[in-house]
């Protein structure tokens, strides 16, 4: 009927088509949502934003239906990875990013050392081969400051783990911040990185 016709539109209109996953504007919106969360009751709040080394030379060689087909093992993978209520979505062509409400920054780097290692170095299973692709993780945190400002980190760490070759995780800090930049930016990336609240942070599935 028009109340599922209209169910249906939402989710078309929020999700990426080929993954399933929720699209951009979508995880910008869940980024607002959960910063505000955050700043309400003072949890933490973690980001990882994962881009696939060579997807493009992949493409190529391989075909871009192989392509297609990786994208939605790698969405596959993910949700199976992640906490029922953690945030997953496709942010770019072959980039993801991953909202980690309650989890503070060093379990947000564990959680992508177990996704780089667990889930990135078994090959993604194609017709006629196996395909191995790596992977880039930026990881930050949020403790409820601006998302434009918390993206551009979790940017900018993912920038740093692709320039230090690939199939690395950064962890965002004032050192990979420009010079002319890096002394406005101390004050309030040290500010974010006091000790957590007790009993503010979850633990990740496999610590349970």
């Amino acid at each position: 009927g028009l109340r599922r016709s209209l169910d249906d539109f939402r989710s078309q209109a929020s999700h990426d088509p080929l993954t399933g996953l929720w699209n951009r504007e979508a995880l910008l919106a869940l980024l607002w949502q959960e910063t505000g969360r955050a700043q309400r009751t003072g949890a933490p709040l973690a980001l990882i934003l994962i881009d696939l080394d060579y997807f493009t030379q992949c493409n190529l060689e391989s075909g871009y239906k192989a392509g297609d087909g990786i994208l939605r093992q790698m969405a596959t993978r993910l949700r199976q990875e992640l906490r029922n209520y953690d945030i997953v979505g496709r942010s770019g062509e072959d980039e993801f990013l991953i909202l980690l409400p309650g989890c503070n920054l060093a379990n947000a780097v564990a959680m992508a050392e177990r996704l780089r290692t667990d889930v990135m170095h078994v090959p993604f299973q194609m017709k006629n081969a196996a395909i191995r692709v790596g992977a880039s993780f930026g990881v930050t945190q949020s403790r409820g400051r601006s998302p434009l400002l918390v993206l551009r980190e979790a940017e900018t760490a993912l920038a740093a783990a692709k320039r230090s070759g690939r199939d690395r995780i950064r962890r965002f800090g004032p050192e990979l911040l420009p010079r002319d930049t890096a002394s406005s930016e101390l004050a309030r990336f040290r500010e974010a990185s006091l000790p957590e609240r007790a009993g503010a942070t979850d633990l990740l599935p496999s610590e349970r």
